[in-house]
């Protein structure tokens, strides 16, 4: 890509994100894990909720989770793997780079994914709310995405 063309794609870049935080509200924080459910979706529902789902890509075989970063982190040096996603949520504490691999995810993944990823068993919505705390990100765009699922609002109260 040319000088001007590089120049030109830096500046589209920085105007879409001006755009998108033009208006857009303070981000809320996330809820404490205490607010969310610790269960798995049933066979059933997992299935009518991801119709893809394969059975032999579960928890840290994850297919959601590797395309995720196959599609987020090309440009990684070593782009983290669904096992590494895995052991990351369930790390006390999360090392350095678990802390990377778990904000990646979250900033760049959609809630059909969020879904996906709980119908195959990566984690419940509390086990991923508690990683992410200990990761240290307990907010951002996306908190918005999880909070809707709060099941124990009493406990995301001050």
């Amino acid at each position: 890509m040319d000088h001007p063309a590089r120049e030109r794609m830096a500046a589209w870049a920085a105007s879409a994100r001006r755009r998108l935080d033009v208006g857009a509200p303070p981000h809320e924080p996330l809820a404490p894990p205490a607010a969310f459910g610790d269960w798995h979706l049933t066979e059933d529902r997992a299935q009518r909720v991801h119709p893809t789902r394969d059975r032999r890509r579960l928890r840290e075989r994850s297919r959601v989770i590797a395309a995720r970063f196959t599609s987020s982190c090309a440009g990684w040096r070593q782009p983290p793997t669904s096992q590494e996603f895995y052991a990351a949520v369930r790390a006390d504490p999360p090392s350095a780079r678990e802390r990377d691999i778990l904000e990646a995810w979250i900033t760049e993944t959609t809630s059909d994914e969020i879904v996906a990823a709980w119908a195959e068993q990566v984690f419940t919505l509390r086990e991923l709310v508690s990683a992410l705390h200990r990761a240290g990100v307990p907010a951002g765009r996306w908190t918005r995405k999880l909070n809707r699922w709060v099941e124990n609002p009493e406990a995301a109260e001050p």
